[in-house]
């Protein structure tokens, strides 16, 4: 039991806890091993998706330098004997707030609690005691308060998004429970690109690197286009012009165990005309090409300790390394600096945006064989993230 856990205890007797995991802690790791495979398992067999053993190496890899985090959900009737009955897959992200000031955010994943740890709970039970209804919402209950209390990098976050199947009752009414803004397929989708478009006339956009907590952030940038351009700027004023911004996060495919660049459009003002937007999203989309080939290498997975006499990691290694020198499937990049990603655009409630996208070649984005929608609780809002440096984009803008 993690020394960050605080037990809330249900009607019916049973104590439940979110604990943080903590890779310096052996019990966490055997856990983490274990119980979170076993989570993402669930999670990916519910949708019809494939789970790649292998690539859930290269999870706990992510999990070993910090890019992803994990949780684990415990239950006790006496607290000094806890289960682990699930968890869930978080990772920094970047919002925007009404001002267009980037914050920061969290985005989860896989969460599960899993059957058999539950029946466990249940055998045990005592005799004066009762399972409480809705497990799962309390446990999402009690996340989302540790959440909008955790100020590890100094604030707390701002928002938490996911993706959910719409057509999973359960899930959508325990969000729904939570506050979360749902997207519905009028308006709103995650939309996956295949291969980068070429814009039929490029469009000038700037990126802004971020520090999170005077840390340099890896792991998320902001593309921008403003209609008027940098150098007709006069004031702080005027900085905040008519134009679109498109967040960057590198995300996590767990059941695969590879990096996906999450995009996520937000407007500055008004927004141009659809052939003026199409080639701005396919120039945004281009420029997070390159950043993240050429300087962030999120397609290069994360590296591990492998032993001499470990043949099929030896094997494996030589066989990635020959993939990406002689280069990868069409539409995908030849590698001098490193491969690109999938892209996940998460468009909620803006069809503008939604028709722009599948204007330049995005189609829905399914998992398994469902569908996804975008989520958003809205938590609060603290100081503002703090940009490392802008290009083509004058200061004192905050950009995003």
């Amino acid at each position: 039991m993690s020394q960050d856990s605080k037990w809330k205890t249900l009607e019916g007797g049973l104590n439940i806890a979110v604990a943080s995991y903590d890779r310096a802690n052996p019990e966490h790791r055997k856990n983490a091993l274990e119980l979170l495979a076993a989570s993402a398992k669930k999670v990916a067999a519910k949708h019809g998706a494939a789970f790649s053993e292998a690539g859930f190496r290269n999870v706990m890899r992510y999990l070993d330098n910090g890019a992803i985090k994990a949780e684990f959900y415990e239950a006790a009737w006496d607290v000094c004997k806890p289960k682990n009955l699930g968890g869930a897959f978080f990772y920094n992200a970047i919002g925007m707030d009404k001002e267009g000031k980037p914050r920061y955010a969290r985005y989860t994943e896989d969460v599960a609690l899993l059957s058999d740890r539950i029946r466990e709970i249940v055998r045990e039970m005592p005799s004066n005691a009762a399972l409480p209804s809705a497990l799962a919402e309390n446990f999402e209950k009690l996340s989302l308060e540790q959440l909008r209390n955790d100020r590890t990098y100094g604030v707390a976050p701002q928002f938490r998004y996911g993706e959910f199947d719409s057509a999973n009752t359960n899930i959508t009414r325990a969000l729904e429970k939570t506050g979360a803004v749902l997207g519905s397929a009028s308006n709103s989708g995650v939309l996956q690109v295949d291969e980068i478009p070429d814009p039929k006339i490029s469009m000038v956009v700037s990126k802004t690197d971020l520090y999170l907590n005077d840390q340099y952030d890896p792991h998320n940038f902001v593309l921008s286009w403003r209609e008027k351009p940098s150098w007709l700027i006069t004031s702080f004023a005027e900085e905040q012009d008519n134009g679109v911004d498109l967040i960057v996060t590198q995300g996590f495919a767990t059941t695969k165990g590879s990096s996906v660049a999450q995009m996520r459009p937000v407007r500055v003002g008004a927004i141009p005309e659809r052939e003026v937007l199409d080639n701005v999203f396919a120039s945004m989309m281009k420029r997070a090409e390159q950043e993240i080939r050429e300087v962030r290498f999120w397609g290069v997975p994360p590296a591990g300790n492998i032993a001499a006499n470990d043949g099929d990691a030896i094997a494996a290694l030589i066989e990635a390394c020959a993939y990406e020198v002689m280069g990868r499937e069409k539409g995908q990049s030849l590698v001098f600096g490193g491969p690109m990603v999938e892209s996940h655009i998460h468009i909620l409630n803006d069809k503008a945006f939604l028709d722009s996208f599948r204007r330049i070649g995005a189609e829905d984005r399914v998992f398994g064989t469902r569908p996804m929608m975008p989520a958003t609780n809205f938590l609060q809002y603290e100081e503002a993230l703090r940009p490392a440096n802008n290009e083509n984009t004058p200061k004192p803008a905050l950009v995003a």
